[in-house]
Protein backbone atom coordinates (compact mmCIF):
# COMPACT_ATOMS: atom_id res chain seq x y z
CA UNK A 1 0.00 0.00 0.00
CA UNK A 2 1.53 3.72 -0.61
CA UNK A 3 -1.53 5.65 0.91
CA UNK A 4 -0.75 7.35 4.51
CA UNK A 5 -4.47 6.84 4.95
CA UNK A 6 -6.77 4.19 4.08
CA UNK A 7 -9.76 5.95 5.53
CA UNK A 8 -9.31 9.21 3.18
CA UNK A 9 -10.07 7.00 -0.01
CA UNK A 10 -13.08 8.89 -2.18
CA UNK A 11 -13.79 5.37 -4.17
CA UNK A 12 -15.16 2.37 -1.99
CA UNK A 13 -13.64 -0.85 -2.95
CA UNK A 14 -14.66 -3.67 -1.40
CA UNK A 15 -11.57 -6.13 -3.18
CA UNK A 16 -8.74 -3.44 -2.58
CA UNK A 17 -5.79 -3.39 -4.93
CA UNK A 18 -5.65 -3.10 -8.63
CA UNK A 19 -8.66 -1.26 -10.78
CA UNK A 20 -9.24 -5.22 -11.88
CA UNK A 21 -10.69 -5.80 -8.35
CA UNK A 22 -12.94 -2.71 -7.99
CA UNK A 23 -16.33 -3.18 -6.42
CA UNK A 24 -18.33 -2.54 -9.30
CA UNK A 25 -21.92 -3.92 -8.94
CA UNK A 26 -22.91 -1.56 -7.75
CA UNK A 27 -22.79 9.62 19.44
CA UNK A 28 -25.20 10.26 21.18
CA UNK A 29 -27.16 13.87 21.58
CA UNK A 30 -27.40 15.61 24.58
CA UNK A 31 -31.18 16.51 24.49
CA UNK A 32 -30.78 19.08 27.37
CA UNK A 33 -28.56 21.04 25.39
CA UNK A 34 -30.43 20.77 22.24
CA UNK A 35 -33.51 23.26 22.28
CA UNK A 36 -31.40 26.61 21.47
CA UNK A 37 -29.82 26.35 18.23
CA UNK A 38 -29.66 30.13 16.74
CA UNK A 39 -30.47 29.17 13.55
CA UNK A 40 -33.45 26.17 14.04
CA UNK A 41 -36.26 27.39 12.96
CA UNK A 42 -39.21 27.85 15.86
CA UNK A 43 -41.03 25.13 15.93
CA UNK A 44 -38.29 22.45 15.63
CA UNK A 45 -36.96 24.28 18.84
CA UNK A 46 -40.22 23.65 20.20
CA UNK A 47 -39.90 20.29 19.75
CA UNK A 48 -36.62 19.81 21.40
CA UNK A 49 -38.03 21.96 24.22
CA UNK A 50 -40.64 19.17 25.01
CA UNK A 51 -37.87 16.60 24.45
CA UNK A 52 -35.69 18.23 26.82
CA UNK A 53 -38.37 18.27 29.52
CA UNK A 54 -39.70 14.87 29.55
CA UNK A 55 -35.73 13.74 29.66
CA UNK A 56 -36.05 15.84 32.95
CA UNK A 57 -39.37 13.89 34.15
CA UNK A 58 -37.66 10.81 33.27
CA UNK A 59 -34.60 11.93 35.43
CA UNK A 60 -36.63 12.40 38.37
CA UNK A 61 -38.90 9.08 38.14
CA UNK A 62 -37.82 6.40 40.47
CA UNK A 63 -36.32 3.17 38.61
CA UNK A 64 -39.14 1.21 39.19
CA UNK A 65 -41.44 3.63 37.70
CA UNK A 66 -39.24 3.65 34.87
CA UNK A 67 -39.03 -0.07 34.25
CA UNK A 68 -43.24 0.13 34.68
CA UNK A 69 -43.10 3.08 31.98
CA UNK A 70 -40.85 0.94 29.68
CA UNK A 71 -43.51 -2.27 30.37
CA UNK A 72 -46.50 0.11 29.49
CA UNK A 73 -45.23 1.38 25.84
CA UNK A 74 -43.56 -2.20 25.24
CA UNK A 75 -40.10 -1.42 25.48
CA UNK A 76 -37.40 -3.59 27.19
CA UNK A 77 -37.50 -2.69 31.08
CA UNK A 78 -33.84 -5.52 31.23
CA UNK A 79 -30.14 -3.83 32.30
CA UNK A 80 -29.55 -1.42 34.29
CA UNK A 81 -30.81 1.77 35.49
CA UNK A 82 -29.09 4.53 33.18
CA UNK A 83 -29.60 1.63 30.13
CA UNK A 84 -33.25 1.66 31.25
CA UNK A 85 -33.62 5.57 31.69
CA UNK A 86 -31.67 6.31 28.28
CA UNK A 87 -34.22 3.83 26.53
CA UNK A 88 -37.06 5.79 27.90
CA UNK A 89 -35.74 9.00 27.20
CA UNK A 90 -35.01 7.61 23.25
CA UNK A 91 -38.28 6.22 23.07
CA UNK A 92 -39.91 9.60 23.91
CA UNK A 93 -37.42 11.28 21.95
CA UNK A 94 -38.49 9.72 18.57
CA UNK A 95 -42.05 9.89 19.42
CA UNK A 96 -41.95 13.78 19.39
CA UNK A 97 -40.15 14.03 16.29
CA UNK A 98 -42.30 11.23 14.60
CA UNK A 99 -44.97 13.56 15.58
CA UNK A 100 -43.48 16.26 13.87
CA UNK A 101 -42.15 14.65 10.78
CA UNK A 102 -38.32 14.98 11.76
CA UNK A 103 -37.37 11.70 12.85
CA UNK A 104 -34.81 10.25 10.37
CA UNK A 105 -32.94 6.95 10.05
CA UNK A 106 -29.17 8.07 9.78
CA UNK A 107 -27.56 4.78 10.34
CA UNK A 108 -26.41 2.61 7.27
CA UNK A 109 -28.53 0.19 5.90
CA UNK A 110 -26.78 -2.51 7.31
CA UNK A 111 -23.68 -3.50 9.89
CA UNK A 112 -21.62 -6.28 9.48
CA UNK A 113 -20.16 -7.60 12.91
CA UNK A 114 -16.70 -9.67 12.75
CA UNK A 115 -14.89 -10.92 15.07
CA UNK A 116 -11.25 -12.98 13.85
CA UNK A 117 -9.69 -15.77 15.75
CA UNK A 118 -5.86 -15.28 14.95
CA UNK A 119 -2.98 -17.89 15.69
CA UNK A 120 -1.09 -16.85 19.28
CA UNK A 121 0.81 -18.23 21.48
CA UNK A 122 0.69 -17.91 25.24
CA UNK A 123 3.10 -15.30 25.10
CA UNK A 124 3.53 -13.70 21.75
CA UNK A 125 7.24 -11.82 20.29
CA UNK A 126 6.26 -8.51 19.47
CA UNK A 127 7.47 -9.53 15.79
CA UNK A 128 4.48 -12.41 16.33
CA UNK A 129 2.97 -13.19 12.60
CA UNK A 130 -0.57 -13.53 13.37
CA UNK A 131 -2.63 -15.01 10.73
CA UNK A 132 -6.28 -15.00 10.57
CA UNK A 133 -7.70 -18.59 12.05
CA UNK A 134 -11.80 -18.19 11.80
CA UNK A 135 -13.53 -15.49 9.43
CA UNK A 136 -16.79 -15.24 10.81
CA UNK A 137 -19.23 -12.46 10.20
CA UNK A 138 -22.70 -11.53 11.04
CA UNK A 139 -25.41 -9.40 9.18
CA UNK A 140 -27.85 -7.40 10.02
CA UNK A 141 -30.72 -4.53 8.86
CA UNK A 142 -30.53 -1.83 10.75
CA UNK A 143 -34.24 -1.10 9.47
CA UNK A 144 -35.32 -4.06 11.66
CA UNK A 145 -32.80 -4.77 14.08
CA UNK A 146 -32.61 -8.10 13.00
CA UNK A 147 -29.76 -10.57 12.09
CA UNK A 148 -30.31 -11.48 8.25
CA UNK A 149 -27.35 -14.24 7.50
CA UNK A 150 -23.92 -15.07 8.82
CA UNK A 151 -21.23 -15.96 7.18
CA UNK A 152 -18.64 -18.67 9.41
CA UNK A 153 -15.58 -19.95 7.49
CA UNK A 154 -12.00 -21.22 9.07
CA UNK A 155 -8.89 -20.54 7.73
CA UNK A 156 -5.73 -22.60 7.08
CA UNK A 157 -2.23 -20.51 8.67
CA UNK A 158 0.34 -21.01 6.09
CA UNK A 159 3.57 -19.49 7.81
CA UNK A 160 2.80 -21.37 11.50
CA UNK A 161 0.97 -24.15 10.06
CA UNK A 162 0.49 -26.09 13.10
CA UNK A 163 -1.47 -24.27 16.08
CA UNK A 164 -0.06 -23.57 19.56
CA UNK A 165 -1.56 -25.89 21.99
CA UNK A 166 -2.77 -22.92 23.77
CA UNK A 167 -4.13 -21.54 20.79
CA UNK A 168 -6.16 -24.34 20.31
CA UNK A 169 -7.02 -24.46 23.96
CA UNK A 170 -8.24 -20.69 23.94
CA UNK A 171 -10.13 -20.44 20.69
CA UNK A 172 -11.75 -24.13 20.81
CA UNK A 173 -9.86 -24.60 16.74
CA UNK A 174 -8.35 -27.67 15.82
CA UNK A 175 -5.50 -28.91 13.71
CA UNK A 176 -7.97 -31.20 12.18
CA UNK A 177 -10.56 -28.04 11.31
CA UNK A 178 -7.58 -26.08 9.97
CA UNK A 179 -5.89 -28.77 7.71
CA UNK A 180 -8.90 -28.89 6.20
CA UNK A 181 -9.66 -25.71 5.84
CA UNK A 182 -9.25 -22.72 2.32
CA UNK A 183 -6.09 -20.39 2.86
CA UNK A 184 -6.85 -16.76 3.53
CA UNK A 185 -7.21 -15.32 -0.34
CA UNK A 186 -10.10 -18.21 -1.04
CA UNK A 187 -11.93 -17.62 2.35
CA UNK A 188 -11.88 -13.72 1.30
CA UNK A 189 -12.99 -13.96 -2.07
CA UNK A 190 -16.07 -16.23 -0.73
CA UNK A 191 -16.67 -13.28 1.83
CA UNK A 192 -16.65 -10.38 -0.76
CA UNK A 193 -18.98 -12.80 -2.85
CA UNK A 194 -21.30 -12.89 0.47
CA UNK A 195 -21.08 -9.22 0.36
CA UNK A 196 -22.30 -8.95 -2.82
CA UNK A 197 -24.70 -11.15 -2.74
CA UNK A 198 -26.15 -8.98 -0.44
CA UNK A 199 -25.90 -6.08 -2.63
CA UNK A 200 -23.71 -4.54 0.17
CA UNK A 201 -21.68 -1.69 -1.38
CA UNK A 202 -23.70 -1.72 -4.62
CA UNK A 203 -27.37 -1.15 -3.29
CA UNK A 204 -27.20 -0.62 0.13
CA UNK A 205 -24.50 1.09 2.16
CA UNK A 206 -22.59 -0.96 5.89
CA UNK A 207 -20.60 -0.43 8.25
CA UNK A 208 -18.43 -3.43 9.99
CA UNK A 209 -18.39 -3.71 13.71
CA UNK A 210 -15.91 -4.87 15.64
CA UNK A 211 -15.65 -5.81 19.38
CA UNK A 212 -12.37 -2.89 19.50
CA UNK A 213 -9.48 -1.94 17.27
CA UNK A 214 -7.53 -5.16 17.00
CA UNK A 215 -9.48 -7.10 13.99
CA UNK A 216 -9.09 -4.61 11.33
CA UNK A 217 -5.96 -2.37 12.92
CA UNK A 218 -3.65 -5.61 13.96
CA UNK A 219 -5.29 -9.41 12.94
CA UNK A 220 -6.55 -8.53 8.76
CA UNK A 221 -3.26 -5.75 8.23
CA UNK A 222 -0.93 -8.35 9.03
CA UNK A 223 -2.92 -10.88 6.96
CA UNK A 224 -3.35 -9.11 3.83
CA UNK A 225 0.60 -8.20 4.16
CA UNK A 226 1.42 -12.04 4.42
CA UNK A 227 -1.05 -12.42 1.95
CA UNK A 228 0.86 -9.80 -0.07
CA UNK A 229 -2.68 -7.47 -1.03
CA UNK A 230 -3.67 -4.14 -0.59
CA UNK A 231 -5.69 -3.76 2.81
CA UNK A 232 -9.35 -3.61 1.72
CA UNK A 233 -11.04 -0.11 1.54
CA UNK A 234 -14.10 -1.52 2.98
CA UNK A 235 -12.42 -2.18 6.25
CA UNK A 236 -10.15 0.99 6.44
CA UNK A 237 -12.82 3.10 8.45
CA UNK A 238 -14.84 0.61 11.23
CA UNK A 239 -17.35 0.55 14.16
CA UNK A 240 -15.56 -0.11 17.46
CA UNK A 241 -18.91 -1.05 19.70
CA UNK A 242 -17.28 -0.54 23.14
CA UNK A 243 -16.60 3.38 22.01
CA UNK A 244 -20.18 3.80 20.45
CA UNK A 245 -21.47 1.66 23.47
CA UNK A 246 -19.48 4.13 26.36
CA UNK A 247 -20.42 7.05 24.29
CA UNK A 248 -24.06 6.29 24.19
CA UNK A 249 -24.57 5.43 27.79
CA UNK A 250 -22.37 7.95 29.45
CA UNK A 251 -21.88 9.49 31.88
CA UNK A 252 -23.35 7.05 33.80
CA UNK A 253 -21.48 3.88 32.62
CA UNK A 254 -18.10 5.49 33.63
CA UNK A 255 -19.58 6.59 37.49
CA UNK A 256 -20.77 3.28 37.95
CA UNK A 257 -18.35 1.38 36.70
CA UNK A 258 -14.89 3.39 37.13
CA UNK A 259 -13.95 2.60 33.71
CA UNK A 260 -13.89 3.79 29.81
CA UNK A 261 -13.74 0.75 27.94
CA UNK A 262 -16.28 -1.45 28.36
CA UNK A 263 -15.89 -5.54 27.47
CA UNK A 264 -18.10 -7.71 25.73
CA UNK A 265 -19.00 -9.50 28.88
CA UNK A 266 -19.39 -6.07 30.91
CA UNK A 267 -21.46 -4.77 27.96
CA UNK A 268 -24.29 -7.58 27.93
CA UNK A 269 -24.21 -7.35 31.67
CA UNK A 270 -25.08 -3.83 31.22
CA UNK A 271 -28.17 -4.86 29.18
CA UNK A 272 -29.22 -6.98 31.02
CA UNK A 273 -27.93 -10.16 29.06
CA UNK A 274 -26.03 -12.97 29.06
CA UNK A 275 -22.98 -14.54 27.11
CA UNK A 276 -24.32 -17.25 24.63
CA UNK A 277 -22.06 -19.99 23.56
CA UNK A 278 -17.95 -20.39 24.05
CA UNK A 279 -15.75 -17.11 24.76
CA UNK A 280 -13.19 -16.87 21.94
CA UNK A 281 -15.33 -18.85 19.37
CA UNK A 282 -15.37 -16.46 16.70
CA UNK A 283 -18.25 -17.16 15.28
CA UNK A 284 -19.80 -16.67 19.23
CA UNK A 285 -18.46 -13.86 19.57
CA UNK A 286 -19.69 -12.29 16.66
CA UNK A 287 -23.26 -13.55 17.63
CA UNK A 288 -22.94 -11.74 20.63
CA UNK A 289 -21.83 -8.71 19.63
CA UNK A 290 -24.37 -8.55 17.21
CA UNK A 291 -26.80 -8.84 20.30
CA UNK A 292 -25.23 -5.54 21.02
CA UNK A 293 -25.85 -3.64 17.99
CA UNK A 294 -29.06 -4.79 17.57
CA UNK A 295 -30.16 -3.40 21.31
CA UNK A 296 -28.87 -0.65 20.86
CA UNK A 297 -30.73 -0.08 17.45
CA UNK A 298 -33.70 -0.75 19.28
CA UNK A 299 -32.86 1.70 21.43
CA UNK A 300 -32.68 4.13 18.69
CA UNK A 301 -28.34 4.54 18.71
CA UNK A 302 -27.34 6.06 15.66
CA UNK A 303 -24.07 4.14 15.39
CA UNK A 304 -21.39 5.72 12.80
CA UNK A 305 -17.80 4.65 12.21
CA UNK A 306 -15.40 5.98 14.92
CA UNK A 307 -12.08 4.25 14.38
CA UNK A 308 -9.51 3.83 11.16
CA UNK A 309 -6.63 2.56 10.27
CA UNK A 310 -3.73 4.57 9.17
CA UNK A 311 -0.32 3.84 7.83
CA UNK A 312 2.61 5.74 9.22
CA UNK A 313 5.79 7.32 7.78
CA UNK A 314 7.41 8.57 10.16
CA UNK A 315 6.47 6.93 13.91
CA UNK A 316 8.07 9.73 16.07
CA UNK A 317 5.28 12.10 14.67
CA UNK A 318 2.43 9.30 16.32
CA UNK A 319 4.73 8.23 19.68
CA UNK A 320 1.42 8.82 21.76
CA UNK A 321 -0.64 7.49 19.55
CA UNK A 322 0.69 3.75 20.16
CA UNK A 323 1.29 2.17 16.50
CA UNK A 324 1.78 -1.26 15.96
CA UNK A 325 5.67 -1.65 14.63
CA UNK A 326 5.01 -4.93 12.15
CA UNK A 327 8.15 -5.70 9.89
CA UNK A 328 9.57 -2.55 9.37
CA UNK A 329 6.15 -0.60 8.58
CA UNK A 330 3.71 1.20 10.98
CA UNK A 331 0.27 1.42 11.17
CA UNK A 332 -1.71 2.82 14.01
CA UNK A 333 -5.69 3.04 14.38
CA UNK A 334 -7.00 6.77 15.03
CA UNK A 335 -10.70 8.05 16.24
CA UNK A 336 -12.72 8.97 13.37
CA UNK A 337 -14.48 12.33 14.06
CA UNK A 338 -17.73 13.11 13.87
CA UNK A 339 -17.67 15.11 11.10
CA UNK A 340 -15.49 12.53 9.03
CA UNK A 341 -17.91 10.01 9.66
CA UNK A 342 -20.88 11.84 8.43
CA UNK A 343 -19.04 12.86 5.23
CA UNK A 344 -17.59 9.24 5.02
CA UNK A 345 -21.44 8.13 5.34
CA UNK A 346 -23.06 11.04 3.01
CA UNK A 347 -19.84 9.72 0.16
CA UNK A 348 -21.74 6.03 0.64
CA UNK A 349 -25.27 6.93 0.19
CA UNK A 350 -24.11 9.16 -2.91
CA UNK A 351 -22.08 5.80 -4.45
CA UNK A 352 -25.52 4.05 -3.91
CA UNK A 353 -27.71 6.70 -5.80
CA UNK A 354 -24.90 6.18 -9.26
CA UNK A 355 -25.47 2.23 -9.29
CA UNK A 356 -28.90 2.38 -8.93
Amino acid sequence: MSYNDAGDTSHYMLRGGPPRNKFKKGGKTNLQNTGGGSSMPPEQQKIYQEISKLNGLVDQMTIQKVKNRCKDVKIDPRGHNYVVKRRLKEYYKREKLEEAGLAVNRNVHYFVVIDFEATCEERNPSNYKHEIIEFPAVLISSRTAEVVDTFHEYIRPLINPNLSTFCKNLTGISQKTVNASDPFLIVHDKFLNWLENHGLGSKYTFSLVTDGPFDMGRFLYLQTRHSSIAFPEYASKWVNLRKCFINYYKPSYNNIHKTSTPGLQAMLTSLGMEFEGSPHSGIDDAKNIARIVIRLLKDQAYIRVNEKIVLLVESSTYENRSPVNTGGRLQTVMSVKNNEAEQWQENKRKQIKCNV
